[in-house]
Order: structure tokens, then sequence, then C-alpha cells
């Protein structure tokens, strides 16, 4: 049992005190450690969710756009050449006309064509991608989707240094010139913002080549024991930068296979980079590709065609303008009734003499 005698022994107050501090310190540093495991859990969770937020959207809004991809029934058309008037004389050949005056002042304007596909790259940096897509949802009583031309551009980020945003931008329009988009005539979408890489790659499988004739083509090749015939695989180009003139002249198409998209941005906090990568499939590409060869088959039959034609022109020319030699006309070949009478003739002279 304690005493009052006990209580009131001095230095018992000294380590009260000390054992309060002691007690309450370790508490604070467990409250300041908790705090600090808080705020960083709580970062963590919002650049999950952000990466959650926006990674999904640019995703999807890609795979919608790019997925849509194809290719004007325009482009498939030869360029219409624009010849001068012509008129038929009383002979039956043509003339042409002189243009009048006010013609020529009046310069007529070329025929513009839509672009089906461009990328521009800059030391593997993207910077920008234009093509045709059509919209997924119906118009107002109309059966066919909405065509529309989308450009994606990579722009300094103003609120965020050294840091990059992609915006969007689309029109109907689909003959408007690419500057006009950087003009910002037309109202632009902010996608995703403190970008610090971004790359594009345009995969397309390479240009078939002539076959070479077998030597014993047409006959059955019968593969050795214990050997099986390798299938080649298809070579594939990626490429950075697209033009379609380049293109159509390399790998005989207006639009690649596969488009991959690869880059890396800076979340809320600025100090933890959150990398992506994304693989579209033009699903139109097949179909695109079929078309240009059947069309480069029709050009090469019409080439064909026309060469025998040119060569029997210059036949005829050449035995038209070959000159006569000079000297005694041949005499005319006898018949075969007249060479008999001729040789009756003279056996019965000999008979007579």
């Amino acid at each position: 049992m304690i005493t009052k005698r006990f209580l009131f022994v001095p230095g018992i107050s000294f380590v009260e005190i000390t054992l309060g501090l002691f007690i309450s310190s370790m508490l604070s540093v467990f409250l300041f450690q908790f705090f600090g495991q808080i705020t960083k859990t709580s970062k963590t969770i919002g650049a999950s969710l952000e990466y959650v937020t926006t990674i999904p959207t640019v995703f999807d809004q890609l795979e919608r756009d790019i997925t849509g991809i194809y290719v004007p029934e325009i482009l498939y058309e030869p360029m219409k050449k624009r010849e001068a008037p012509q008129t038929i004389d009383a002979q039956g050949k043509k003339i042409k006309q002189s243009p009048a005056p006010e013609a020529i002042e009046e310069k007529e304007a070329p025929e513009v064509r839509p672009i089906a596909f461009f990328c521009e790259s800059k030391n593997n940096q993207f910077m920008l991608l234009s093509f045709i897509t059509t919209n997924h949802l119906p118009r107002f009583k109309q059966r066919d989707p909405e065509r529309i031309l989308v450009v994606y551009r990579l722009i300094p980020d103003k609120e965020y240094p050294d840091s990059f945003a992609l915006v969007r931008q689309q029109t109907t329009d689909i003959l408007m010139p690419l500057k006009k988009f950087e003009e910002n005539a037309v109202v632009e979408y902010t996608l995703l913002r403190r970008i610090k890489r971004f790359k594009v790659t345009l995969v397309t499988p390479e240009k078939e080549k002539k076959p070479v004739k077998a030597q014993n083509q047409g006959q059955p090749v019968i593969a050795e024991e214990g050997k099986l015939a390798k299938m080649e695989k298809p070579k594939i180009t990626s490429e950075f930068s697209w033009t379609p003139d380049e293109a159509k002249k390399k790998m005989g198409v207006l639009i690649p296979s596969y488009i991959g998209i690869e880059g890396a941005y800076a979340d809320s906090s600025g100090k933890q980079m959150r990398e992506f990568k994304f693989v579209f499939k033009l699903y139109t590409f097949a179909h695109h590709a079929d078309r240009m060869q059947k069309e480069r088959e029709k050009k090469q039959q019409e080439k064909k065609a026309k060469k025998p034609l040119a060569k029997d022109k210059a036949d005829t020319t050449k035995k038209s303008d070959k000159p006569t030699s000079p000297g005694k006309p041949k005499p005319p070949k006898k018949s075969a009734p007249e060479r008999l009478t001729t040789s009756g003739g003279r056996q019965q002279r000999r008979r007579g003499r």
C-alpha cells in the first residue's frame, strides 16, 4: 500500500515528466511517418489513376481513327490530261485550235486531290500525322458513314517546359491543306500533356518483285527425302515518315499496314515517367494493296497492247519510205499456161527442122 509519504518523495514528478515527453515524442514520430506514407501512397494512387484515365482515352481515340483509314476512290483513277480543243477539217484531219486570249490570262487551276495518308518525323520524333478516316457513327438519314480528315500534331506544351502536347483536329473538307491546321484554322483538342518522347513507326510489306521463270516451269517439283521446302518470310519495311509519292514508288501502296506508337510522359508530380506503346492494324490495307496491284497489271497490259501497234506503224512507214533502186524494170512473170504454150512451140520447131 502506497503511503502519502511515498507520493511526496522528491524526484518522482521529474520522472513522470520525462516519461510523458518520451511517449509523446514517440507518438509524434510515428504519426509523422504515417503521414508521410499516406502522402506517398496518395501520389502513387493519383498517378496510377491519371494513367488509367488518360492513356485508355488516348488509345480509344487513336483506335477509332486509325482503324477506319481508307483511300478515296478518286485516288485510284489516273490524272486527267487537259488537251486543247480540236476541230475536224473537210479532209477529216484534226486541227488544234489556238486558245482565246481570255483563256490564256485565266489559267486553269490544277486538279486537287486529297492526301490519303501523310506522316512527318524529325530525328525519329513524331511531328504530324494526317489521314482520311470514317466516323463509326452513321449520319442522320444517310446510309454511309461520314468521312473526315484527321490531323494529329505534337506541339510544345505551354504549361510545362521541355514537354510536348498531343492535339487532335478534324474537318469534313478532305481537300483542306495541312497549313491551315498549323494556323489553327480548325479547332484543336488536347489529348495528352507533359510528353517527353513520342515516336510513330509505319510498318508495310515490301513491294512484290517480278517472279523469275524457272527452268522446269510446268513440271511438278519433287522434294528430296528429309528436306522440307522453306517458306520465305515476307520482307517488312519500317518507316518514320510517309509521303504518298515516295510510298507509291517504293512500296506500291498509299497507306501502311500497321502503325506503332510509343512514347513516355511525366506524371503530375513531374518526377516519374510513364511509358506507353500501341499497335494498330489497318483493316483496309489488304483490299487497297490488291486494288493497287490490279491497277499496275492493267497499266502493264495497256503498254504491251500499245507496243505492237507502234511497231506495225513503224514497219509500214519504213516500207513506204524505202526508195526503189534505179535500173531496168523486171519483166513480168509468166503464168503457167503461157509457159506451156511457149515450150510446146519450141518443140514443134525442132521437129520441123
